[in-house]
Order: structure tokens, then sequence, then C-alpha cells
């Protein structure tokens, strides 16, 4: 899959099971990466994402990943 944007995505954290609670962005295997994602216009807490570190995000066959 290509050109994948997520747009608008508000969320908020909870403090129950903090630390442990991980994101996950991943393609099928070598041959079926992810490629091009953007994530527009995200936030967490009323904050606005600009880090996937934020994210405790975890990628996997994926390529030219963008935050804006």
């Amino acid at each position: 899959a290509h050109r994948i944007r997520i747009e608008t995505l508000h969320w908020h954290t909870t403090p129950y099971n903090a630390g442990y609670t991980t994101s996950q962005i991943g393609g099928y295997d070598t041959a079926h990466p992810i490629t091009d994602i953007s994530l527009t216009n995200c936030l967490i807490d009323h904050h606005p994402l600009t880090s996937p570190d934020q994210l405790d995000l975890h990628t996997r066959h994926t390529h030219h990943l963008s935050i804006t």
C-alpha cells in the first residue's frame, strides 16, 4: 500500500497501563511494504503530534513516514 493519509485524529492517553501501550504501522513483508504514510493534524491530549516517539511507534516494512 502507498500514499496513506491519516488526518484529523485526536486521542487522549489514559493513566492505566502507562508506558505499555504502543502503536504499530507495518507492511506484510519486504515485498509488500507500506510507503508514503502521512499523519496530518493529529493531536494527543490536545497537543500536536510532532514525532513518532510520542506514539511509542513501531514500524516494520514501512518507508517514508511524515508527520505534519
